[in-house]
């Protein structure tokens, strides 16, 4: 019998925009600004987490193993498990539906998920130099597109408009949280709180900087400590084209897979589906990009505005996850 597994605190930071008001912060900080902040939300103390899973892409000169830095960084006890997940815009979804599968068979009591990306600090690469060069000249690498999202269509500008609407009407700030610029340009705050920006349709997706984060345990666990969870999570298996059963969606996938959710006739993307402007509307943490949707989907959870809602994320070579939430 599986164990019911709810959401204690969802929190993500800023999403900014490449070179943008976060790219003075290392990845590594970045997630553990969130970890910080979603443990604070949850109002459990660091060493109540058993286990840690978290999405990570451009992972090139940060850590062998960046979830452990992130953990190290954020004050999680020493010698917790841990692990990085890969899977290019999917990561951080995929991270907590492992958790979520952590959790559901008892292997933990409580865990923390989700991703984190830093665009504008990804390094580039130099290639073919470890026996040396003898002769002729060498060529770098950019790791963010080598490794991070490929050419395809960018954010419906359905979404773009849904995250100016979500921002006007407050629905934004409820679920991010505030990060220390290491170096704020003279004249700005120490702060950053909102998202830079979003940009317009470009031939290739945006890249951005950010995390977010779920603190999950098991439905009883909160109870005995008189915590009100957000909202329950399972891991789904639904297909898109049965993913109308929900009252939200909120999915960040390619061109595909929006028209097996929208249909193929052109329509207006109907109004359940990424509520607060999901998928690339902000351009693409990719670690972080499925993590900030499960984000979104718990507050509008919590705050009543759907019963059951569903977080899909997936790139081009078929690496599909659903999560699916309930109030």
């Amino acid at each position: 019998m599986p164990f019911p597994t709810v959401v204690l605190g969802a929190v993500r930071t800023p999403w900014a925009r490449l070179l943008g008001s976060l790219s003075d912060v290392s990845a590594i900080e970045l997630g553990a600004a969130a970890v910080r902040a979603a443990l604070k939300r949850a109002g459990i103390g660091p060493e109540a987490v058993q286990h840690v899973v978290l999405g990570n892409v451009l992972a090139d000169g940060t850590s062998g193993h960046p979830a452990g830095a992130v953990c190290r960084a954020a004050g999680l006890p020493e010698g917790i498990s841990s692990l990085t997940l890969r899977s290019g815009c999917a990561s951080g979804l995929a991270a907590i539906a492992a958790a979520v599968d952590a959790v559901a068979s008892g292997r933990a009591e409580v865990a923390l998920a989700g991703g984190f990306e830093s665009s504008s600090r990804a390094p580039h690469l130099a290639t073919g130099l470890r026996s040396g060069l003898r002769l002729g000249s060498a060529s770098l690498r950019d790791s963010a597109r080598h490794d991070g999202p490929v050419a395809g269509d960018p954010a419906p500008d359905e979404d773009r408009r849904r995250h100016a609407q979500a921002d006007r009407e407050g629905r934004l700030g409820r679920e991010i949280a505030p990060v220390l610029r290491a170096k704020p340009p003279k004249g700005q705050e120490p702060e950053t709180a909102t998202d830079d920006p979003p940009g317009s349709g470009a031939p290739l997706p945006a890249l951005a900087d950010g995390a977010a984060m779920l603190v999950l345990a098991t439905a009883a666990w909160a109870e005995a400590r008189g915590i009100q969870p957000l909202c329950r999570l399972s891991v789904s298996a639904e297909p898109l084209n049965e993913a109308g059963s929900h009252d939200q969606i909120h999915a960040d996938l390619p061109s595909d897979g929006w028209a097996a959710l929208a249909g193929r006739d052109g329509r207006r993307a109907p109004a359940s589906i990424n509520p607060s402007g999901g998928g690339a509307a902000l351009g693409h943490a990719a670690g972080a990009d499925g993590a900030r949707l499960a984000v979104s989907m718990a507050h509008a959870l919590a705050g009543g505005e759907a019963a059951s809602a569903l977080a899909i994320a997936g790139g081009p070579f078929g690496a599909l996850v659903g999560v699916s939430g309930r109030r």
